[in-house]
């Protein structure tokens, strides 16, 4: 029971990361007000919640805006493209929702399956902006890769993040729940259901080159059909992996 009680124990860890993720709620909701920084503030938010599932994280406020700062003009360009796409789509559901003009049913079902990709890649664009050095294109495509190539983990990561949303529009009563760990809890459970991917990709960048060639023994894939993303080398200063 004295361990217990500690303050190095894990009841009083167990508070401190709570209070970690309420200090990162707040951070991200008030960085993503202006919207144009959401991205950025997303992407930041990856970087630190990724840094706590490890068990790197030091001054959290520090570290989201260390990253903040770093990948804001990657991040907030991203962002802006998801939000064009975004706002076509949503033209696209009022056309179709109106009654005014009988849509095809292809044409519905190819809406619904742009607005499944649009989510989906969206999830691992931000946390590989956050990780990994790529050109913006690099970042796109390698996030398409990953949402065909791990789709449990992507489902998986779709569920979480449509939870507090569907939660707060059922049970209105958890508002504050959410906005106290609604952002910054599910991107943590992301960030435990993609970090097993990322450090393949960061272990693949720290071998040698040729190592794989010189022992003849190849890595097996994590899962069947996942996806092939090329690893490059390790930024020592800024803790990301170029892909």
């Amino acid at each position: 029971m004295r361990e217990f009680f500690d303050m190095e124990g894990p009841f009083f860890r167990g508070l401190s990361t709570m209070a970690d993720l309420m200090i990162l709620t707040l951070l991200a909701l008030i960085c993503c007000l202006p919207v144009i920084t959401a991205g950025a503030s997303l992407t930041a938010l990856h970087y630190v919640c990724l840094k706590i599932l490890r068990g790197e994280e030091s001054y959290i406020v520090r570290q989201f805006f260390s990253s903040f700062r770093k990948n804001f003009r990657q991040a907030t360009l991203a962002w802006l493209i998801y939000l064009f796409l975004a706002a076509i789509l949503a033209l696209d559901y009022k056309i179709i929702t109106s009654g005014t003009v009988k849509v095809p049913l292809p044409v519905m079902a190819a809406v619904g399956v742009a607005t499944f990709v649009l989510f989906a890649t969206a999830l691992f664009v931000f946390p590989l902006i956050a990780r990994f050095e790529n050109t913006l294109r690099e970042t796109f495509h390698n996030a398409v890769l990953l949402t065909v190539g791990v789709f449990p983990r992507t489902l998986m990561m779709m569920v979480v993040m449509a939870l507090p949303v569907v939660l707060v529009l059922m049970l209105p009563a958890v508002i504050p729940l959410v906005l106290m760990f609604g952002i910054s809890v599910p991107v943590l459970i992301c960030a435990w259901t993609y970090n097993p991917v990322f450090k393949r990709f960061e272990d693949q960048a720290e071998k040698p080159e040729g190592m794989e060639e010189e022992t003849g023994e190849a890595e097996p894939d994590e899962e069947a059909g996942r996806a092939d993303v090329e690893t490059g080398r390790t930024d020592a200063e800024t803790g990301r992996t170029e892909t």
